[in-house]
């Protein structure tokens, strides 16, 4: 099982992250149908978004919080420790 997780973990570090902009382009469509008309957001607007999320997606620090229990079975000092003494080091 170990060496298992260690092949999971080993693709996904030469793949790189998952590709999220899929579900960001079906909130996006999903916009429309709130809007008066069903006026689609202009493409200069669309693209920007989708700029801010690829440029948020791959410099995420927190992205590696979230993929697995780690940091949620951490005492809260450790999770201090780790979250300002190493992720974010050079902002404090």
């Amino acid at each position: 099982m170990g060496n298992f997780i260690e092949i999971v973990a080993n693709m996904e570090a030469n793949v790189g992250p998952p590709d999220k902009s899929g579900d960001l382009n079906n909130w996006l469509i999903l916009l429309t149908r709130y809007t008066r008309n069903n006026l689609a957001l202009s493409k200069a607007m669309t693209d920007d978004i989708e700029d801010h999320f690829s440029y948020f997606w791959t410099h995420d620090r927190l992205a590696s919080l979230n993929q697995g229990t780690y940091i949620e079975d951490l005492p809260r000092r450790l999770k201090i420790q780790v979250i300002t003494g190493y992720l974010f080091a050079d902002i404090f």
